[in-house]
């Protein structure tokens, strides 16, 4: 994506946040989930797609389902199995899957 923002649509329109504005982006039902700062709204980009243009140094793949903002976690709590519980700033618990634990402990230095 050649912008820095992404396009958030809510019920009555569309919002452009900008990328350090978004707490994570989450996979459910079929659909893209944005959530931001401001507000929540779904996006047409698959988590894939998402994952190959938003900026490595911010966005981590933690899980299949989700992608967090590594400047809006508030702790890393180890949890079973050598993965890990995301914290992020709004309190919502983000789960870093085995399959990525690996990738997610080499990029933050754990």
């Amino acid at each position: 994506s050649a912008t820095s923002v992404v396009t958030v649509k809510i019920d009555d329109g569309w919002i452009p946040v900008p990328f350090e504005k978004v707490l994570y982006i989450e996979a459910k039902n079929r659909k893209t989930y944005v959530i931001t700062e401001e507000c929540t709204g779904t996006h047409k980009d698959s988590l894939n797609e998402f994952d190959y243009y938003l900026p490595k140094e911010i966005f981590i793949r933690c899980h299949r389902s989700f992608i967090v903002n590594v400047t809006k976690i508030k702790m890393i709590h180890p949890d079973t199995h050598s993965t890990f519980l995301l914290e992020m700033k709004d309190g919502t618990e983000i789960p870093v899957s085995q399959s990525y634990s690996s990738y997610f402990r080499k990029l933050l230095g754990l």
